[in-house]
């Protein structure tokens, strides 16, 4: 299964100011970590990993939030929600035969509530 992992910082009341903003604090310590805001003017979200592994991403994940923690920080002091968005797409889970699972360890749990993060996943799926 394809998994997508990004952290999302939205609100929607985060001008393009303030997304350019905090996006130059996250280039300056994870280069080309923001490109722009979201077309949905809710704020922006960093691509984590392009790897097909848990455990990669995983890392990913982990790295990007102790790196980016004072940008989080910032954020979340100005209203914005961050969260970990793992997006699983249909084809990926159609093509599926098995039960699959992720297992959250206690570290990585607790590197994300320590930093108050959120975590979502979305699964997308056409209408038929």
């Amino acid at each position: 299964m394809l998994m997508y992992p990004v952290v999302r910082f939205a609100s929607i009341q985060m001008s393009s100011d303030l997304c350019n903003r905090l996006g130059s604090e996250l280039n300056s310590l994870r280069p080309v970590s923001y490109v722009g805001p979201r077309p949905k003017g809710d704020g922006f979200a960093v691509e984590l990993s392009k790897t097909h592994s848990w455990d990669l991403q995983r890392s990913a994940i982990l790295e990007f939030i102790r790196v980016a923690s004072p940008v989080i920080s910032n954020a979340q002091e100005q209203a914005i929600n961050v969260s970990v968005d793992i997006a699983i797409e249909q084809h990926d889970v159609a093509s599926q035969n098995v039960l699959v699972s992720i297992r959250l360890d206690p570290e990585f749990s607790r590197t994300l509530g320590a930093a108050d993060v959120g975590l979502e996943f979305s699964v997308y799926r056409t209408e038929d």
